[in-house]
């Protein structure tokens, strides 16, 4: 059975948990568009508590450590609706502080609430730097890649370097709906234990 590693999980009560569940929310940010036309949403989980702390195994891990490389899948509950893809956030439990992280990212169809092996978008070797980080979150920005869709999704992170001299982690939710793929066995979409999930969303551009 696919793993996805926790460094820690402590602290968890019922009532975070339905926090979490609390996936949607409008924004107030300074983005140029046309208020008529669009309204911007974040969708997805946005905590950054420590109680959750999740970390992935790397390529070089896989050689190093004999460990599977995994890839991790975030559901974006997007509605059925024309919108475009303006940023995926990252939001840590324990950000890294002096060294920078590599990862690879996907956007996943999906059908049936589980991802399908069909990708509308892909970005290679993203290097987060610490100076990147504000508030332990990372905004990927993807405007100038004109993503388009109409329909949720999953976002999908390999991480490809990881800190070797720092303790760092994504923050994540439980009772959720994630997902990992074990690319070393080539394996098919699991479903997480206890539902669990890395805290990562989306800013999206949904047209009116």
């Amino acid at each position: 059975m696919t793993k996805i590693y926790f460094l820690f999980l402590c602290f968890i009560t019922f009532a975070n948990a339905q926090d979490y569940k609390k996936d949607t929310i409008e924004l107030h940010e300074t983005i140029l568009y046309d208020k008529s036309k669009f309204r911007l949403k974040r969708v997805g989980p946005e905590t950054k508590s420590k109680s959750i702390c999740l970390q992935f195994s790397t390529i070089k891990d896989s050689v190093k450590w004999n460990k599977p490389i995994i890839e991790s899948f975030i559901q974006v509950n997007a509605p059925k609706k024309d919108f475009i893809v303006k940023a995926i956030n990252f939001n840590f439990s324990y950000p890294p502080k002096e060294e920078s992280l590599k990862f690879n990212l996907k956007l996943y169809k999906s059908s049936k609430n589980t991802p399908v092996d069909t990708v509308f978008f892909e970005k290679n070797n993203i290097e987060i730097s610490p100076s990147d980080i504000v508030n332990q979150s990372y905004k990927l920005d993807l405007t100038d890649d004109n993503i388009s869709y109409n329909d949720e999704f999953y976002i999908s992170v390999l991480m490809t370097k990881r800190l070797v001299d720092e303790f760092v982690c994504l923050s994540g939710v439980i009772l959720s709906n994630g997902f990992t793929r074990n690319l070393t066995t080539n394996g098919g979409f699991e479903k997480n234990p206890l539902g669990a999930k890395p805290s990562v969303n989306a800013d999206l551009l949904i047209k009116r």
